[in-house]
């Protein structure tokens, strides 16, 4: 099991997003791996969050935003998200996940004297959505996605996502 920050997290309920996409990382990702739950910083004023992140030695870091209710993938790369009563809204969770994922890498090389980037990535999980196969956007590819189908599989698809980012200038 990876080191869990908090050990037993507070999720606002036994069924919501972010605890199963918690439970389906905590029993699939290596010994060596760190989860965090509601990763919070402060970074030159802005408040952000990281919902989900994964600090994975030899492969990297990755952010994850994790939204619940039904999604619906927008040619913007935007998502409509309707919830149980039928309200929906306009989300941005790769958007918010990059966003976390420059705060908290700043803050590395700021604050922790981190004098090397690591790989890293940011990510959406729809616990409770599916999302086309062949679904991409200009903002991001659909390995940065983790669904209802893959999230069996959801710390391979973290893999995946960082090995994407290999080759690439790292963050």
């Amino acid at each position: 099991m990876p080191r869990l920050i908090p050990e037993r997290p507070d999720f606002a309920s036994d069924r919501g997003a972010e605890k199963v996409v918690w439970e389906a990382l905590r029993d699939q990702l290596p010994n060596e791996a760190v989860l965090i739950h509601g990763l919070r910083i402060i970074d030159r004023g802005d408040d952000r969050e990281g919902d989900l992140v994964v600090l994975w030695p030899h492969q990297g870091v990755a952010v994850i935003e994790v939204k619940g209710g039904h999604i619906t993938p927008q040619s913007d790369g935007t998502f409509i998200q309707r919830n149980n009563k039928g309200h929906e809204k306009s989300v941005d969770p790769i958007e918010q996940s990059r966003i976390a994922k420059y705060s908290l890498r700043d803050w590395l090389v700021r604050e922790a004297g981190a004098l090397t980037y690591y790989t890293m990535t940011n990510m959406a999980a729809f616990p409770y959505a599916t999302i086309n196969t062949n679904w991409h956007s200009t903002r991001a590819t659909r390995a940065q996605v983790i669904d209802r189908l893959n999230l069996a599989d959801a710390a391979s698809c973290i893999k995946r996502a960082l090995d994407d980012e290999i080759g690439r200038a790292h963050v």
